[in-house]
């Protein structure tokens, strides 16, 4: 029987006698990854359209607004924190067995949250269960793209990832037109449906490159003691608790400025839609300029940006601007973390780094999103959150 240190080495010998082929069946990965951001984040970036009815309908104002925002913050923030243990067992058993699993669980939160009655029901569904079937999907997807390419690993991942925009920009309009038509309960039962079909299509597209590694422990803890991993994880967390309030607020704050509803609405899809091809232009960019070096670009601008243009936003095409160019090189920050993953330490287990790594956006998304609810909220004169998401991405790019 070899030993585990021979057993490694055996592995590693025969994977790097695989060659890459920038290619061929690795477009079928991407697009399997991009369908599978579609439907899980593009489900979770819909969230303030469901968020918007139960508080008016549903409750009839008799649960607090911020009670209910913590439904969208746990359905986003599950998804990455159990990264941790995700990431892992995809590496351990198969991406592709995995993914299934998260299938039944994305599909049945939703459909189960149709029967909800209480903000607890919510938590327990469209929360925590689809959480953790959205991050048994996700780890998979974001990180078989860079085992498939070098050259283009950039552009490929950006592809992949740009679903999440997509999938933002088009299934809130959707979503809300399905609640007046069928009501909200038929409308989760029918995006959980339509979200079991394609993860499960998607799902059965994913394919691994390399043979899996040698089973592990459950949470390998080992790339911590790299100091560089130390500075991305904790790069990525503090970077994390101020990137998503635009997405998530930038609709209120466009409100509170005497907008109507309808172009906060506007503004909310477009800051999506402009993160999806930022995803995709600034992968391809950093395939020629370096993939450190774009994710840098990309948080110093985002910074600067936030400085410029946030603070001076108070009319419809000032904050459309900001939203287009946040949305963009955000996109591009959000591109290059699995690609920086992979560039620094390498694709042999590629799900389990890139599970630690986007665990700790996480632990930022659970601080961040109903914090900066409350901000927005306290700050309509003078917008204060910017700033703070300002010196959170400054602080990102000073570690990298």
């Amino acid at each position: 029987m070899p030993k585990p240190s021979e057993e490694k080495k055996d592995f590693t010998l025969k994977n790097e006698e695989v060659p890459l082929p920038d290619g061929g069946y690795g477009w079928f990965v991407v697009l399997s990854s991009f369908l599978i951001h579609f439907v899980t984040l593009g489900i979770s970036y819909t969230f303030g359209v469901y968020q918007t009815f139960y508080y008016n309908d549903l409750f009839q104002h008799k649960v607090k607004m911020s009670t209910l925002s913590l439904v969208g913050t746990f359905a986003t923030s599950f998804m990455t924190i159990f990264g941790i243990f995700t990431g892992h067992l995809a590496d351990r058993y198969g991406y592709r067995v995995i993914s299934f699993v998260g299938c039944f669980f994305v599909g049945g939160g939703l459909i189960a949250a149709s029967f909800a009655t209480q903000p607890w029901h919510l938590y327990l569904t469209q929360g925590l269960m689809y959480g953790i079937g959205a991050s048994l999907c996700f780890c998979p997807a974001v990180s078989l793209p860079s085992q498939w390419f070098v050259k283009y690993r950039g552009l490929a991942t950006g592809i992949a990832v740009a679903g999440a925009g997509v999938g933002g920009l088009s299934l809130s309009p959707i979503t809300r037109k399905l609640i007046d038509v069928v009501g909200y309960q038929w409308t989760l039962r029918i995006i959980g449906m339509c979200a079991f079909v394609i993860l499960a299509i998607a799902s059965a597209l994913l394919k691994t490159r390399l043979q899996l590694p040698p089973r592990g422990v459950l949470i390998d803890l080992s790339l911590f003691k790299q100091r560089y991993f130390q500075l991305l994880f904790s790069g990525a967390l503090v970077l994390s608790i101020g990137y998503m309030i635009p997405f998530f607020h930038v609709s209120n704050y466009a409100v509170f400025k005497g907008m109507t509803a309808s172009q906060g609405a506007l503004i909310t899809g477009f800051i999506n839609g402009a993160s999806a091809v930022g995803r995709v232009v600034l992968g391809l960019v950093a395939d020629k300029v370096g993939r450190i070096n774009a994710i840098s670009f990309c948080v110093l601008l985002d910074s600067l940006i936030i400085l410029v243009f946030w603070p001076f936003a108070t009319t419809f095409s000032s904050v459309f601007a900001f939203a287009i160019l946040y949305g963009f090189f955000g996109g591009g920050y959000i591109s290059m973390l699995p690609v920086v993953s992979a560039e620094l330490f390498g694709i042999e287990k590629i799900a389990t780094t890139i599970g630690l790594v986007y665990a700790s956006t996480g632990f930022g998304y659970l601080i961040g999103i109903p914090v900066g609810g409350v901000i927005v909220d306290h700050s309509r004169p003078r917008n204060t959150c910017a700033l703070d998401i300002s010196k959170s991405e400054t602080d990102l790019a000073t570690q990298v």
